[in-house]
């Protein structure tokens, strides 16, 4: 039964998400893989983490008798039953696939000599206790009051009514746009593990890649960040911080070891950094979550799970009877309006409810409700102060005339091109001709031009196509630079 000091500490958590000027790091999330924890935890085999399809990862559970258990098919009692807790007890092991396990779909039960159903192994062994590793105590603060610095939000955290029906960056545009599903194991990192997702779905959108699958490193954010650890969990905002100040490494720079260890990253390792470039979080709503999901991408939000929260699977859809807290970290991907469900990425392991992947009701366990959070990119450097080059305008002689204009000293993290027209600008129709992909500063007129007045124009995007609309030169606030033709010599 869930404690009152536990439902105190989730309220409080809840009421401190309020938006203002800052925006606050949300609350401090600290459970394990459930399945690597029955194993190590409570049995006390050896576990380890092996590669899954994909690139994703599975857990593998070691009998005393050698013979290895996919960490779900044990814990459902359907591999290495004579070692698994009932049989330890004297017990039948039956497996059960009602949903009305708090942490799997398919989970083992216990019945004695004379078929009585005793309970699920998570009763038993009060397995809800080890998974959430501070229990009923309050986690330490580690930073969860620091507020991240709201900047400039695109979408405004007002729903468009452009948002689809449905939406999954699993298969979108004929592509699967996420990296594999990775497993925490028994350490309460599920926030570091959130904070990766949100980060290498995000680099596989910008980079217009979906093949691209950076695998970066949660050791280094268990390690080195200071949003979090192991033992009391952290906060996948301030884990984000740290990945857009400071960057973080690759998973072969620093492997993961689920363990509070020290910072001790490879040699080299400042040539090795990954880096986001802004981040928003906000206290969401459907809407909210379903435009943020589809404009920026994945987005990483807390919720409750567990027997804490009264967790269990109906129709293949997770739900709570508890909704008041939250203590878990994971990644919304995509959603149906018509089964009334996100689609959420978790960090147990590829192999758990099928993919790694499940479905949570709309309004199901505070996920939609208490907190989320995504990265995007900058609005474009302006392309400024168009002017000619080599000569002194308005007029020239060459009929293919050289432009140079201004990008700043930084020409913008995730740039993707400046756009450049010649003679077919209008203020409405836009620009005509291709885009200069690149940091090009300087344009050749490719084509002749002909005697007369002319316009050359340019402009900047980024690579989710956002396009700076305005550039300001030499001729005031049009956003485009005159000139004219002369090739003929003047009269004596």
């Amino acid at each position: 039964m869930k404690s009152n000091r536990i439902r105190t500490i989730a309220l409080l958590l809840t009421l401190l998400i309020i938006p203002t000027q800052t925006v606050p790091s949300a609350g401090r999330s600290a459970l394990g893989n459930p399945a690597a924890v029955y194993c190590a935890d409570v049995m006390g085999y050896k576990y380890k983490v092996v590669d899954g399809p994909a690139g994703g990862q599975m857990g593998v559970c070691l009998l005393p008798n050698g013979q290895e258990c996919d960490q779900w098919d044990f814990y459902a009692g359907a591999c290495g039953q004579e070692y698994d807790y009932c049989a330890q007890r004297g017990y039948r092991t039956e497996t059960r696939s009602d949903g009305q396990d708090p942490f799997a779909p398919r989970y083992a039960v216990c019945v004695s000599p004379g078929g009585r159903i005793l309970g699920s192994i998570t009763q038993l062994s009060d397995l809800n206790a080890s998974v959430t590793r501070c229990g009923s105590e309050e986690c330490p603060d580690a930073g969860i009051n620091q507020d991240v610095k709201q900047s400039d939000n695109p979408n405004d955290g007002v729903a468009s009514p452009s948002a689809p029906s449905s939406f999954d960056w699993r298969n979108h545009q004929g592509h699967n746009w996420l990296t594999g599903v990775r497993n925490q194991s028994d350490c309460g990192s599920c926030w570091a593990f959130a904070a990766v997702g949100v980060t290498e779905a995000h680099h596989n959108i910008i980079e217009d890649d979906p093949g691209l699958d950076l695998n970066l490193a949660e050791q280094d954010l268990v390690s080195c960040s200071g949003a979090g650890n192991c033992e009391y969990g952290g906060s996948s905002s301030s884990a984000m911080r740290y990945i857009r100040d400071t960057g973080i490494v690759d998973e072969n720079c620093m492997p993961y070891t689920a363990s509070d260890s020290s910072c001790n990253k490879c040699s080299g390792w400042q040539n090795r950094l990954t880096y986001v470039d802004e981040l928003y979080g906000f206290t969401p709503s459907r809407s909210t979550i379903r435009q943020s999901v589809v404009d920026y991408g994945p987005i990483y939000v807390y919720m409750g799970i567990g027997s804490d929260y009264g967790g269990y699977f109906s129709g293949g859809i997770y739900r709570c009877t508890d909704d008041s807290g939250i203590n878990h970290a994971v990644v919304v991907v995509g959603y149906s309006d018509a089964g009334n469900y996100w689609i959420v990425r978790n960090s147990w392991g590829s192999s758990w409810d099928g993919d790694g992947y499940f479905k949570v009701g709309y309004g199901e366990c505070a996920i939609d409700s208490t907190y989320a959070g995504y990265t995007y990119i900058n609005p474009p450097t302006q392309a400024s102060h168009v002017r000619p080059d080599g000569w002194s305008g308005p007029y020239t002689s060459d009929t293919t005339p050289r432009f140079r204009w201004n990008a700043g000293s930084d020409s913008g993290s995730g740039m993707s091109g400046y756009y450049v027209a010649v003679d077919d600008w209008t203020p409405e129709g836009g620009y005509g001709n291709d885009w200069w992909v690149g940091n090009v500063t300087a344009y050749t007129v490719p084509d002749a031009q002909s005697e007369g007045e002319h316009i050359f124009a340019v402009t900047s995007k980024d690579q989710f196509g956002n396009v700076n609309p305005t550039n300001t030169n030499q001729q005031g606030d049009a956003p485009y630079y005159t000139f004219y033709v002369d090739t003929h010599a003047p009269s004596s």
